[in-house]
């Protein structure tokens, strides 16, 4: 069952010749609508083209219209010369070939990718690693020397987790459109709630618990033209019977001082952590993010026994602050 034949007729004929294959014999279903009919399976080969001058230039290779032909027979086209271009016969059952890219992928496949001498490309500019990444790196090197472990949970989260267990009101999110789950139908738009969630599924781990993440949110942003933007951020949570805002404090002032960033903390107020004991991060007067000790309400939503600290920050804006 599906919602578009195309779809659905490519599955099927690859189920029928799959078992064709393994010496089953195929017969055909005539179903019949209110106003059509159609027989199923279909299994009239696809059209495509592709042109000889792309394959070279693509595959990089210096091969003849009669060399690509054979190639193209043993990726089971069935190729017919038309000048410069080449018209292909292709199995009902692949939905892969949506571009001459797609061809020219199976004509290296069939050359053999071990005969392609390998060259360096002709470029006026020098890879190298991303700055963004190697902040990130050096960040999660200092994390782990504090004994904190890293982990890594799932862009896709849901508004439960983001708003409603963390006692904030509803705002507006990138939402999936179809989504598979309901657990996973928003992208988060910040990482605390998916370290408390990880927390409180492995509350049978002995304490104390320390970790932390650094990896990308999405954020609505109506002047681009995704009309989103991913901002990479960090975050940290500590969990143990006896911990306290201080102990996130120190955690955090021993990484900023790390890396030469001065900061500075002001008071405020956030429904998720326990008034009077959060604060702003500041840099040069911007706030790039929160530190605090997790209210009662949000742990019993999380079904947390221990108090629990952390803290999150921009990690570009901290980059810029360098």
């Amino acid at each position: 069952t599906g919602f578009q034949f195309k779809f659905l007729f490519t599955a099927l004929n690859v189920m029928v010749t799959a078992l064709a294959d393994r010496g089953g014999i195929i017969e055909s279903v005539k179903i019949i609508y209110p106003n059509n009919s159609i027989i199923t399976p279909d299994l009239t080969p696809k059209k495509t083209f592709v042109d000889v001058d792309y394959i070279n230039k693509i595959s990089g290779l210096n091969l003849t219209k009669k060399e690509i032909c054979t190639l193209l027979e043993q990726a089971r086209y069935k190729p017919e010369l038309k000048g410069n271009k080449i018209e292909l016969l292709y199995p009902s059952y692949r939905q892969d070939i949506m571009h001459q890219r797609d061809v020219v992928e199976d004509v290296i496949i069939s050359f053999g990718y071990n005969k392609i001498t390998p060259t360096i490309p002709k470029l006026p500019t020098v890879g190298s690693i991303d700055k963004l990444e190697q902040f990130s790196n050096i960040l999660s090197e200092i994390m782990i020397g504090f004994g904190l472990q890293e982990i890594m949970s799932y862009i896709l989260t849901n508004k439960k987790n983001l708003f409603d267990k963390m006692r904030l009101e509803q705002e507006k999110v990138v939402e999936i459109l179809n989504p598979i789950s309901m657990n996973f139908n928003v992208f988060r738009t910040w990482l605390l709630p998916g370290l408390l969630e990880f927390l409180s599924r492995n509350k049978h781990v002995d304490y104390p618990q320390g970790i932390f993440e650094i990896g990308d949110v999405v954020l609505i942003d109506e002047e681009k033209e995704t009309r989103t933007r991913d901002v990479r951020k960090i975050a940290c949570a500590i969990t143990n019977n006896k911990v306290n805002y201080s102990e996130a404090s120190s955690i955090l002032d021993a990484l900023l001082k790390n890396i030469n960033v001065n900061y500075k903390l002001k008071k405020t107020e956030h429904k998720s952590f326990i008034q009077g004991r959060c604060a702003k991060v500041l840099i040069n007067n911007k706030e790039i993010g929160i530190i605090g000790e997790f209210c009662p309400k949000v742990l019993e939503n999380f079904n947390l026994e221990t108090p629990v600290v952390g803290f999150e920050l921009d990690l570009e804006s901290l980059l810029n602050s360098k």
